[in-house]
């Protein structure tokens, strides 16, 4: 969480240098699942992981945030926020905090970490959208403890950048024709298409604009009148069963939409 904290302030939007104790622990679940995507289901921590309300969470790490962010130059600010009374953000005034605490830190957990605190921030939905589509939370029900064995290797971890790309050798000055020419005939040939397409929807018959007279105004009654007499407004409870929690539909309607970075 102070290795968080580190990479958090050293962000080029200073709106994003400080992190709160909700990111903080997201981030070290993030920080376990990597960990455990490369041992077997074994996280790091070793802390007992929940599905809490909207996310993963464990009291065993929440316990640790202020001693973890009793440390010189870690700054601490409370202030009052929209839902609560005492909001608690800590960012860090030692620059090289961030690369100091890497070198401590097993490679797969400072690389999620890393990713994930320089893609989010402390944009709370955005990381709690992330992590609440993650495996073992795809694979639990509220309240249940969390699965490592799962495996973060399903997972689409944040990147925060994309690879560099390769160099092009340059081209012959025989390919650089080629290729001038191929593109001055993809040209010509967009603009016959469009011509033609063009000259189509000239020769084609308009349409008549619609009638709204007495003959139009009966024939729409009538449709209507096919569709049954009006819905009557009704009140009640919509019971979801709790078996919809271990349906597949769970994770495959969210690995469908997986975070892109």
């Amino acid at each position: 969480m102070r290795y968080a904290v580190g990479v958090a302030s050293n962000a080029d939007d200073p709106q994003r240098r400080e992190l709160g104790p909700i990111h903080l622990i997201k981030y070290a679940y993030l920080g376990d699942l990597a960990y455990a995507a490369a041992h077997d289901g074994e996280t790091y921590t070793g802390a007992p992981w929940r599905f809490h309300h909207f996310g993963p969470w464990t009291t065993e790490v929440w316990k640790e945030i202020e001693p973890a962010m009793t440390c010189p130059l870690i700054r601490h600010r409370s202030f009052r926020g929209r839902f609560q009374d005492d909001v608690s953000r800590w960012r860090s005034e030692d620059p090289e905090l961030e690369e100091r605490l890497e070198r401590e830190l097993p490679f797969p957990v400072a690389r999620a970490v890393r990713a994930a605190v320089r893609v989010f921030g402390n944009d709370t939905p955005s990381l709690l959208h992330n992590v609440y589509r993650t495996p073992p939370m795809l694979h639990a029900a509220p309240e249940e403890a969390l699965d490592f064995s799962t495996s973060g290797r399903e997972h689409d971890f944040p990147r925060s950048g994309a690879a560099p790309e390769k160099a092009e050798a340059p081209l012959s000055k025989t390919a650089q024709k080629r290729r001038r020419a191929a593109h001055e005939d993809l040209r010509r040939r967009f603009q016959d298409a469009l011509r033609r397409r063009q000259q189509a929807r000239s020769s084609m018959v308009k349409p008549r604009p619609p009638r709204y007279d007495e003959v139009a105004v009966k024939g729409q009654e009538w449709l209507d009148s096919l569709g049954g007499g009006p819905i009557e407004e009704q009140v009640g409870e919509l019971v979801v069963s709790e078996e919809i929690w271990k349906k597949p539909i769970r994770s495959i309607a969210s690995s469908s939409d997986l975070f892109s970075s």
